[in-house]
């Protein structure tokens, strides 16, 4: 996850602040279809691994929070 958010950072860097939070908010957003999927789909089998709906939305966004501080890290250049 390292390497991707690192990727992202770069591009970042070449957006504005506004632009920036727009992107992240989408990101959140598809995050938040992308759970509701995969668990539709999958959630028996998270279910017989131990998981609840409640603890696999929090690892997710734990992982997607430590994301956006490695991409938000020295995004903008100071003037």
């Amino acid at each position: 996850m390292k390497f991707q958010s690192d990727a992202l950072r770069q591009f970042a860097r070449k957006r504005s602040k506004g632009i920036n939070r727009l992107i992240r908010f989408s990101r959140l957003f598809l995050l938040s279809g992308t759970l509701t999927v995969v668990w539709f789909y999958h959630g028996k089998v998270f279910r017989a691994g131990g998981y609840s709906l409640k603890a696999f939305i929090k690892e997710a966004l734990s992982e997607h929070d430590r994301s956006e501080r490695i991409i938000e890290h020295r995004t903008h250049r100071p003037y």
